[in-house]
């Protein structure tokens, strides 16, 4: 939801709607969303990684290491796309926030792999 607004930030100051974006501006509401994007990734990676350590057979154990590599890579594909993102031009911030649901989807289809 954080950062949902941020390409909205230019019709929410014209209709006085005061969004996280309009109050803390656009490009830290970005930084704030996407750390605690980062931070998530590098929790589900680390959490795979033990899971894949304390697996019971071998094929739960490769499945949860894939997994927590999965999640190290979005986390690396989430940072040098971040890099691209002007957080003032509402269409860079909009195709960056499509492209997280992507991980996210991404992530929805995997996640039964976790057994």
């Amino acid at each position: 939801a954080l950062m949902k607004h941020v390409p909205d930030v230019l019709g929410d100051r014209a209709n006085h709607i005061r969004s996280l974006s309009v109050r803390i501006g656009p490009a830290k509401a970005l930084r704030i969303a996407s750390a605690v994007l980062k931070v998530l990734l590098i929790a589900t990676g680390f959490a795979f990684a033990v899971g894949a350590g304390t697996a019971a057979g071998l094929l739960r154990a490769t499945l949860r290491g894939a997994l927590a590599f999965a999640a190290l890579l979005f986390l690396k594909l989430l940072r040098h796309e971040e890099k691209k993102v002007d957080a003032e031009n509402p269409k860079q911030v909009f195709d960056f926030y499509m492209f997280v649901w992507k991980i996210f989807y991404v992530s929805y289809i995997l996640l039964p792999l976790a057994m």
